[in-house]
């Protein structure tokens, strides 16, 4: 509770979006992974569509720091 009274919208999908990076860090995705990020997005209320959004995000971040130099 106290997330979602001190952070904005944004910064909720933001922090999604990292915890999606540190999920998918390893190549690897495990169903509790992903039912964990479901059910804090559904306690952040961030909808299903912006969660999904914020993991695609997260695997480009994630091949663009594999393929740098």
């Amino acid at each position: 509770s106290k997330i979602n009274k001190a952070y904005s919208d944004k910064e909720k999908i933001l922090l999604l979006e990292i915890l999606w990076e540190i999920i998918l860090s390893d190549g690897e995705l495990h169903d509790f992974e992903s039912n964990l990020i479901r059910r804090l997005g559904g306690l952040l209320y961030v909808s299903d569509v912006d969660s999904g959004n914020a993991k695609i995000r997260a695997q480009k971040n994630i091949q663009g720091v594999k393929t740098q130099p």
